[in-house]
């Protein structure tokens, strides 16, 4: 029963509920955060859940597309075979919250960019939101993207004058 309610559980990992998402955005005051820079995505790094069902998702991509998609949007572009300023990661993890009368499953994602020559953690937002097991693999998609939309909403920092 458990291994049932997990597969379908995990089938809509990625889809938001029709709730808002709890985002949340940290960054170094000091570090000068240029409006144009070039970035890597750490693959060691990144974190998925460890589950075969979950990898047959493609969240990873998914994930990788949208946030590639946003920091270029916001002036930052991979950086190739060229050396990196900012280096990214992501996790992504999943719980169930069992109530009296029903269960909710809630996606957790982290995305951090660190300096490229001193590893030091520069920015990091998270989110919290309901997965809804309904969603389709474009809903799916389209929740990534405007998730990852909203974490990077107001990226990069302002600098402090």
């Amino acid at each position: 029963m458990n291994r049932c309610w997990l597969v379908v559980l995990l089938c809509g990992l990625a889809a938001c509920a029709s709730k808002q998402p709890l985002v949340g955005v940290s960054f170094d005051p000091l570090e000068p955060f240029p409006e144009r820079a070039s970035w890597r995505f750490d693959p060691t790094a990144n974190v998925l859940p460890d589950d075969p069902r979950i990898r047959s998702l493609d969240l990873g991509p998914m994930l990788e597309q949208a946030i590639t998609a946003e920091l270029g949007a916001h002036g930052y572009t991979p950086a190739g075979s060229q050396v990196a300023d900012y280096v990214v990661s992501y996790e992504l993890s999943l719980t169930t919250r069992v109530r009296p009368e029903t269960s909710i499953s809630v996606a957790s994602l982290s995305l951090l960019l660190r300096d490229a020559k001193t590893r030091r953690r520069v920015w990091i937002a998270f989110v919290q939101t309901q997965v809804d097991v309904r969603r389709s693999p474009e809903q799916r998609r389209e929740n990534i993207r405007a998730v990852v939309a909203e974490m990077l909403a107001n990226f990069p920092p302002p600098r402090e004058s």
